[in-house]
């Protein structure tokens, strides 16, 4: 949570409400649990994001 939204900065309650929801997503499933949601809200995941994610998701599971 304090990656997406800094504990030393202020932000709005709506930020911090869609940043909670996002880093347990993250957390659970990784970045590709990202592109679950954004397909789920319309939104189109592209090649660069698919392949951040899997990058990503391989240097998590290198930490489990």
């Amino acid at each position: 949570i304090w990656n997406l939204v800094p504990k030393s900065k202020f932000c709005c309650a709506t930020r911090l409400s869609v940043a909670v929801p996002s880093a347990t997503v993250i957390f659970n499933e990784g970045q590709l649990g990202m592109s679950n949601v954004m397909k789920r809200l319309g939104m189109s995941v592209g090649k660069n994001f698919a392949k951040f994610a899997k990058k990503a998701g391989n240097r998590r599971d290198e930490c489990w």
